[in-house]
């Protein structure tokens, strides 16, 4: 597939996830291309300086092109409103831009994401995990995994155990990782409390169905802290159930955060064929006090380009249902062009061209062929006649 066929598919990807987030009450919303460096450099996240692209503005301020979307959508509700009495719901789709890996990888890549702001509950936190696979299976992914962890859980653990700045780096290392082994051992030289050590191994080994995750976490018995997040995590789960989502719902809580302002749950989605999270989603309830302000919030971001080429290698040639191609003998110029305006103003998509130029074309659902003899009406299934050009458009009125 070329790059202009893939661009097709880009945008029938956007359109799917666009009209899947207004279906939840969400609104479109865009944020600047470029941002004063500041803004992200004084913010806790997991954007490396050296990943931004840096500019000088005339002024001789340093800006930033853009490399995250809720950062500057938090602090714009933060100096609107302060504090929130209601929900607030939105949505964008553009790009990011960060340098990372070799000098041959892409700057720039777009995200698809929506923020959930003003509410802090297990059911603001099911509805949104709930958006991200509705999303994903207007996609056509019939494979779909949701991973849900809880990174304070295992935070507070690692906090209890005073390990050096090294220690500690590779400790989340081998938990990102599973690597048991080499877990156990530092957690043997570090003379952890044996109670703590083994409830981290037991945590990093945990992944899979609610109710199983959730029957070896009880039995660790740590304290009250861990007891709620369990409660509170399996409370989700349950309203996910009645989204008709439990099949796509794994547990994992050695899941650490990926990006530094997330401070409750949080979740990543994979689809077959892609071996790398499509969708990073999580609560960010403190990242407004960066702004003076107080609104809790829950959000996620959709990687568009490797969906777009996963969709691209598979798919076949499908013709946009309301796409009319009228060829036109000489004579017919007039109404070819008068009948294409009519169908154009039902929100069809329609080309004409001359009559010698037809041609087999998949990429049209309905061709019309004006000419002396009749009027013709191709489509997939049948053909269909008619006499006049009053009578084609009617066919088209049906259609509609």
């Amino acid at each position: 597939m070329n790059s202009l066929e893939r661009s097709k598919v880009y945008e029938q990807v956007v359109g799917k996830v666009s009209r899947r987030f207004e279906t939840y009450g969400y609104s479109k919303v865009r944020t600047p291309a470029f941002e004063a460096y500041d803004l992200y450099s004084g913010i806790d996240s997991s954007i490396p300086r050296r990943e931004m692209i840096k500019v000088i503005d005339p002024t001789g301020d340093v800006l930033v092109l853009r490399p995250d979307v809720t950062i500057p959508i938090t602090k714009e509700l933060s100096h609107v409103y302060g504090r929130l009495t209601s929900e607030r719901r939105y949505y964008y789709i553009q790009e990011v831009f960060r340098q990372t890996g070799t000098d041959l990888s892409p700057i720039e890549h777009t995200q698809a994401g929506i923020e959930f702001f003003g509410c802090r509950s297990p059911e603001a936190d099911a509805e949104t995990i709930a958006l991200a696979v509705r999303t994903l299976k207007d996609l056509q992914f019939e494979e779909i995994k949701i991973e849900i962890g809880y990174p304070a859980l295992l935070d507070s653990m690692i906090q209890q155990m005073n390990m050096d700045k090294r220690q500690n780096m590779q400790l989340r290392q081998l938990i990102l990782s599973k690597n048991l082994a080499e877990l156990q051992g530092l957690l043997r030289e570090a003379k952890i409390d044996r109670q703590l050590a083994a409830a981290v191994e037991t945590i990093t080994q945990v992944y899979g169905r609610p109710d199983l995750v959730a029957a070896e976490m009880a039995s660790l018995g740590v304290n009250s802290f861990m007891d709620g997040i369990v409660e509170y995590i399996l409370e989700v789960c349950r309203l996910l159930e009645i989204y008709d989502c439990k099949e796509e719902i794994i547990l994992d809580f050695s899941l650490l955060n990926n990006m530094d302002y997330y401070s409750g749950l949080i979740f990543q989605g994979y689809v077959e064929g892609l071996g790398r999270p499509v969708v990073m989603g999580g609560r960010y309830d403190k990242l407004s006090e960066a702004f003076a302000a107080d609104l809790p919030a829950i959000g996620f971001a959709i990687e568009i380009e490797p969906i777009v080429e996963s969709i691209a290698s598979t798919m076949t040639a499908v013709p946009d249902s309301r796409s009319i191609c009228i060829f036109y003998s000489d004579a017919e110029l007039e109404e070819a062009i008068v009948l294409a305006e009519q169908f154009r103003e039902q929100h069809y998509r329609v080309v004409t061209s001359p009559l010698q130029n037809q041609e087999k074309n998949d990429s049209y659902a309905y061709t019309v062929l004006l000419q002396q003899e009749g009027n013709v009406i191709l489509t997939n299934e049948e053909s269909h006649r008619y006499l006049t050009v009053a009578e084609v458009g009617m066919f088209f009125e049906r259609e509609a």
